[in-house]
């Protein structure tokens, strides 16, 4: 089994790619939806809103905050152990660093493409286009530099980092592919997997009823 992650910026195309590269082996595809869902029968209903407030240095302190972090970092951990799966975003590939079973890549591309392709998915002017690109990179980075204490612009964490803005999304996806069917082949090593993480039973329905939502949702 094989655990891919997929960090991605507005505009970047990643999120097509990340449903190809599903697609192409045959895996689950855990986005935003999905990990909400599953955050949300787990107990936590204001993820979305966490999420999306703009952390300051106070939330480091805050008990919402905190928790949501946590049960976050929970719900990622258990969509790993199911394995044969793309998680999609929410800083997924942070929890799970030097694991064998795990390929993280971090989908890019300039700002000038990205908002280009806002303007034109959109149809919103280059002003609009801008002011979205620009809130939706400052408040995924800092959501993730927070609960995570990782610079989401740095690329150490990843196995790959690919720029969209120099090449198509097919060839993208085929270079993700290819990198998980190397990992396949190599033979087992003493590093940890994302197989051996204990989850709670409760968890573990949950993750399995919001995959099934997923392959059953149009």
């Amino acid at each position: 089994m094989t655990v891919i992650t997929i960090s991605r910026q507005v505009g970047s195309e990643g999120m097509a790619i990340a449903r190809q590269v599903a697609r192409t082996l045959g895996y689950h595809v855990a986005g935003e939806e999905v990990m909400e869902w599953a955050l949300r029968q787990y107990g936590l209903i204001q993820f979305k809103e966490v999420f999306e407030r703009a952390p300051s240095f106070w939330d480091l302190f805050d008990e919402q905050f905190v928790l949501t972090a946590d049960m976050l970092d929970r719900v990622i951990k258990a969509l790993a152990r199911h394995g044969d799966i793309v998680i999609i975003g929410r800083g997924s590939y942070a929890p799970l660093q030097g694991l064998a079973d795990v390929v993280n890549a971090r989908i890019q591309a300039p700002r000038p493409v990205r908002v280009q392709r806002m303007m034109a998915r959109l149809g919103i002017d280059q002003v609009e286009a801008e002011a979205r690109v620009a809130e939706e990179d400052r408040v995924h980075a800092g959501f993730i530099e927070k609960a995570y204490k990782v610079r989401s612009d740095d690329a150490t964490p990843f196995d790959l980092v690919i720029d969209t803005g120099h090449m198509s999304p097919d060839f993208a996806s085929g270079l993700i592919v290819k990198a998980v069917r190397a990992r396949l082949e190599q033979a087992p090593g003493a590093a940890p997997t994302a197989a051996a993480f204990e989850v709670d039973g409760v968890l573990t329905g949950v993750i399995n009823e919001a995959l099934v939502r997923e392959v059953s949702s149009p």
